[in-house]
């Protein structure tokens, strides 16, 4: 009888154990989760930044994702944006972030042609499919481009000044996040020296992007 109630507590326990490394290995343990969370803006649009490689990984309640970009693959540097529309628009991206970063003591980041060309294709191809970053995940930045913050598919009506206000509300939102938020630090990014804007506007919505090297 004995035996019996010994041999029903050695099946117990080794089940317990199993359940127990089971767990590990979804949980703490094992590979890192890296599924990028999603923060919602206040018009209920969904906003992501992508940090610079060269930074520690981010936990994944952070909006500061890590990309890995091979120095060995390069791919043609993306040619100057043309004169467009928005140019105003596109100024006042970078002089909203500078006057942030002025405020911290740290130096302005100069208007890149190089960079706005990339962050330009970028806002047009994420608000065509509807994927937050898809560009630069998918050209790494045109391999010019570190860091890239978006505004994807914001309602032009909901904004007061419509296009220049959907851009200093957006700024201003990732800014709010504060240190540790992927936006903010993107903007305050010790490191970067320029940045391009890019906007694409279709029917009452509009994306911005803005590309940080």
């Amino acid at each position: 009888m004995r035996s019996t109630v010994f041999a029903s507590e050695l099946v117990v326990l080794v089940a317990g154990l199993g359940l127990g490394l089971g767990l590990g290995s979804c949980g703490g343990g094992g590979h890192r989760d890296t599924t990028p969370v999603v923060r919602t803006t206040r018009a209920g649009d969904p906003v992501e930044s992508y940090g610079d490689s060269s930074e520690r990984p981010a936990p994944v309640t952070s909006h500061l994702l890590p990309l890995r970009r091979s120095p060995a693959v390069r791919r043609p540097s993306a040619a100057p944006a043309e004169p467009g529309p928005y140019q105003a628009e596109l100024l006042l991206c970078i002089s909203e972030t500078n006057a942030l970063r002025v405020g911290e003591g740290l130096p302005a980041l100069k208007r890149s042609p190089e960079l706005e060309a990339c962050a330009a294709a970028a806002a047009a191809e994420d608000h065509r499919s509807g994927t937050p970053h898809g560009h630069f995940q998918r050209t790494s930045g045109c391999d010019v481009a570190f860091a890239e913050n978006e505004l994807p598919r914001w309602l032009l009506a909901a904004q007061p000044g419509a296009l220049a206000g959907v851009i200093r509300s957006g700024i201003a939102m990732m800014w709010d996040e504060g240190p540790g938020g992927g936006h903010h630090d993107n903007i305050v990014g010790p490191k970067y020296t320029e940045l391009g804007c890019g906007i694409f506007i279709s029917a009452d919505s509009v994306t911005v992007v803005q590309n940080f090297r």
